[in-house]
């Protein structure tokens, strides 16, 4: 590149022969009979300014202009990097906005401390994140740019990243895309690192109890704008949310509206504390927080999906009961960088779950919780966990690969862990399972809930983990209606209960 520079700087100057860097003394600059000097080119704007000087008043020969122009394209080359960073190993991490601002930038740090690097700095390059290392003679680079979910999997594809970060999973055209980088939906290329959700809350005087995902969608893209269209008392419905352009807002139009916008006569507040506040003012009110915020004056609402009407409960939303709520994902190739393996498994270990906590997500960390069984319940299933504390998480099953999903892989093992820990050693572990209610029958319901509790207290058992109680209830207890793939996803579940 600096061979360029200078070629063009030259060739400019010759042209005109004239001495961009007069010598003082002459009138034209120069010694009589001495050759022009070549400008000095010590960087892109010094050669650029010489240009500009030398070539307007020089011969209209094609060799200026085209110069001039080369030297414009170089202009708008990025400078070259300084050794040590040419030098340094990149992790190269894209992806989604939410984990890319909200929580890598804290993951990488914490695990670059915990893997004994040091002179830690971060900037800004290019649009993109970059966290600088040091340990010995060792230098890393985290770099960490955030397209959106759709660019982690694009640059997983062309080779572009390590790791991606996803506030979805791939869709069929991309999973079909990225054969060549092996099954991105198995348990060791996908990795869930935390759960966000969106609660939606009522002033406490509203006499509504609970709603269904359908009827959301039309309050807050405006398709219903009176209380009594809902079952309660008559009145305008006042609709209250964040800026378009926020993060709140993203999740409404995910979870609620399929990628649309609020209603424009939606009363904007600054941020999710205002929300809370405006709501707690008008009775006649509705807005969103995130999930896990304590607001005083406001009431959340339970929210149905074609089954159970759920409340946004930290138990509840870390079951992925709740249907509003979603998973943050990170995924890597088959033959990822032994860096960004290191940086994956260190976001889902008990370290990283911490800085995923404090970083404002929901983190996977199990939890002793209480928890009342639903009123519309089994009998049965109500008796057998009388004085009972729920674990808060469910485990769920894949459609391919291995029978449970990644995210269910992943929580055995920290049940497992959790369970040999001092203060939880001789607790009792229950387990509860339930089926799609479409499996194919009743019968065939109860022997699929059967077989999941089942298999799963063998791998319990295969750890040495042992289990008191285990029960199928078959399709009983429905939390998503409809045939389709998400519905039994949701539906068949293992749940774990300890006492």
């Amino acid at each position: 590149m600096e061979v360029l520079r200078r070629a063009v700087c030259g060739a400019l100057s010759t042209d005109r022969g004239q001495d961009p860097n007069p010598v003082r003394g002459g009138r034209s600059g120069r010694r009589h009979g001495s050759r022009p000097r070549r400008p000095e080119c010590h960087g892109p704007e010094s050669w650029c300014l010489h240009a500009a000087r030398l070539a307007p008043d020089g011969p209209k020969t094609m060799t200026r202009p085209l110069l001039l122009l080369f030297a414009s394209l170089l202009l708008a080359l990025p400078r070259a990097a300084p050794a040590q960073d040419l030098e340094a190993e990149r992790v190269r991490i894209h992806g989604s906005n939410v984990l890319g601002h909200r929580v890598m930038p804290a993951l990488a740090r914490a695990w670059l401390g915990e893997a004994g690097y040091g002179e830690l700095r971060t900037r800004r390059v290019d649009g993109r994140f970059e966290i600088h290392a040091r340990r010995g003679d060792e230098r890393v680079i985290v770099e960490i740019h955030t397209p959106g979910s759709a660019g982690a999997f694009r640059a997983l594809i062309d080779g572009e990243a390590e790791v991606g970060m996803s506030a979805r999973v791939p869709t069929a055209k991309e999973l079909d895309e990225a054969w060549l980088v092996g099954r991105l939906r198995s348990p060791d290329q996908e990795y869930v690192v935390g759960l966000d959700g969106l609660a939606l809350v009522v002033h406490p005087d509203n006499p509504l109890q609970a709603l269904s995902r359908e009827q959301l969608r039309q309050v807050f893209s405006g398709r219903v704008r009176d209380w009594s269209q809902l079952g309660g008392r008559a009145g305008a419905i006042t609709v209250v949310g964040l800026r378009a352009d926020s993060g709140g807002h993203e999740l409404l139009s995910t979870l609620l509206l399929d990628g649309g916008r609020q209603v424009p006569t939606t009363w904007v507040q600054a941020d999710s504390r205002a929300v809370a506040a405006a709501v707690a003012r008008d009775p006649r009110a509705i807005g969103y927080l995130p999930v896990g915020l304590d607001a005083a004056g406001v009431r959340p609402l339970a929210v149905s999906a074609g089954g159970q009407a759920v409340l946004p409960t930290r138990v509840n939303v870390m079951a992925e009961d709740y249907p509003l709520t979603r998973r943050l994902y990170l995924y890597g190739g088959q033959l990822m960088s032994a860096l960004g393996r290191s940086l994956a498994n260190y976001a889902i270990s008990p370290a990283g779950q911490a800085v995923v906590a404090r970083s404002g997500m929901l983190a996977l960390t199990p939890r002793a919780l209480a928890a009342d069984p639903p009123a519309d319940a089994p009998e049965d299933y109500a008796q057998m966990l009388v004085g009972a504390q729920r674990l808060g998480l469910n485990l769920r099953f894949g459609k391919e690969y291995t029978v449970l999903d990644s995210r269910g892989a992943q929580d055995l093992e920290r049940v497992i862990a959790y369970l040999r820990e001092p203060a939880n050693r001789g607790r009792e572990l229950m387990l509860m399972a339930f089926a799609d209610p479409d499996a194919g029958g009743p019968a065939r319901a109860l022997f699929l809930s059967q077989d999941r509790v089942d298999f799963v207290a063998d791998l319990l058992g295969q750890a040495g983990v042992k289990v008191s109680r285990r029960r199928g209830f078959g399709g009983r207890a429905v939390l998503a209606a409809g045939d389709g793939e998400h519905a039994r996803f949701v539906n068949e579940r293992v749940e774990l209960w300890v006492r």
